[in-house]
């Protein structure tokens, strides 16, 4: 169960970096192998190629949504936008980046203007899943990951308001 967020709010962005002790391309091919994102997130369809697929999220298996594929540079940046129920695009980059021959540095970065309102449950959340993947790459159960135990780190993601000069 974790204590402290791993994340920060910077420049408009929602970060949060995370470790994987796996070489760069095994994050990488997890990540962008529907067969393997299933496992911690969700299924998506169709042909990446193409530059749009259809991501169905575990939550929500008979709701996919578009996901376009701006920039796709294996195994270094995936840059996409995945659209919600309302058709709003949320900007999501995975900056991945070799530790060393065995363990690779993901940077999570969402971009958050416009949904600043949203920045502390959507900062949780994502902990949740990148918690799930971590997990599911090492062929753990993610079903141990529950909501619960990341819901408080929303209150940690909160945006700090300046004090009121009178």
């Amino acid at each position: 169960m974790p204590q402290d967020k791993t994340g920060r709010i910077e420049n408009g962005s929602l970060i949060i970096p995370v470790e994987f002790d796996y070489p760069q391309q095994a994050v990488w091919d997890f990540v962008t192998t529907s067969d393997t994102l299933v496992t911690f997130y969700g299924a998506f369809t169709g042909d990446p190629a193409s530059g749009e697929v259809e991501l169905a999220m575990v939550e929500a298996p008979d709701n996919p949504g578009k996901v376009t594929i701006n920039r796709c540079e294996a195994p270094d940046l995936l840059d996409v936008h995945i659209y919600d129920p309302n058709g709003a695009p949320w900007s999501l980059i995975l900056k991945f980046q070799p530790i060393d021959e065995t363990r690779t540095r993901v940077e999570f970065i969402q971009d958050i203007v416009g949904f600043e309102s949203m920045a502390a449950d959507v900062g949780a959340g994502w902990e949740f899943y990148l918690e799930r993947w971590k997990v599911a790459m090492a062929g753990g159960d993610v079903n141990e990951i529950v909501w619960e135990d990341y819901a408080p780190l929303a209150k940690q993601y909160e945006p700090e308001v300046p004090p009121v000069k009178s």
